[in-house]
């Protein structure tokens, strides 16, 4: 439960810009082509190389996440904490940065280690409507829920996720769904098959991913 692991082992490809579109090195923004069309730039110092993606899509690179709310269906709120540990209305940092791949690089496959409980997560992110990544079925077994009433629990998780940009970032929206819940003591509340813990989470991007050579 305690063990911190680099999360989500996954190095995208960008292709390289078309050309004809306009890259400025200056902080993240919105240049026009010369073609009159808009497209987002994400950029370092001066020096390193801009990576542009089309309008409305999810850049690529690494990103904090933090869980702004948890909702509980399946425990009367008990698995809250579980979800976003810090409780109230400020928003969760979870310990690990999560990589993103941006449109280009889709379909892209990965292991996500965000924070106990999810950890060892294979996945696979596709593209969704208007620019999203996604993820279907995303799934771990035996997962230790930490629940301090019954510390030794265990849940088969499956979990689904909308990526959606937004002007600080990305937004996400995250259904995971429990299911298989047990323990060697057979003390855990009982909770049904296929209840649904709601997640929103918001993103921020720290490190802008490497265009394509």
């Amino acid at each position: 439960m305690n063990g911190r692991t680099p999360l989500f082992l996954l190095e995208p490809r960008r292709a390289p810009a078309p050309r004809g579109h306009v890259v400025l090195l200056l902080a993240a923004g919105v240049v026009t082509t010369s073609c009159g069309e808009s497209t987002s730039v994400v950029a370092a110092s001066s020096g390193d190389d801009a990576i542009t993606t089309a309008p409305g899509e999810v850049a690529g690179g690494v990103y904090q996440l933090s869980v702004v709310t948890a909702q509980d269906g399946c425990l009367e709120g008990a698995l809250e904490l579980v979800f976003k540990p810090n409780g109230g209305a400020e928003p969760y940092a979870l310990q690990n940065q999560t990589t993103l791949p941006g449109g280009d690089a889709l379909p892209a496959s990965g292991v996500i280690e965000l924070e106990a409980p999810f950890s060892a997560m294979p996945v696979t992110w596709e593209a969704g409507d208007a620019g999203a990544l996604v993820i279907h079925g995303g799934a771990i077994d035996d997962v230790l829920l930490g629940l301090a009433s019954s510390p030794d629990c265990t849940a088969d998780l499956v979990i689904d996720v909308d990526v959606t940009p937004s002007a600080a970032g990305v937004d996400v929206a995250a259904n995971v769904t429990l299911s298989g819940v047990t323990s060697p003591t057979d003390t855990c509340p009982v909770i049904p098959n296929g209840c649904l813990v709601s997640l929103e989470l918001v993103g921020v991007l720290v490190a802008p991913g490497t265009p394509s050579r």
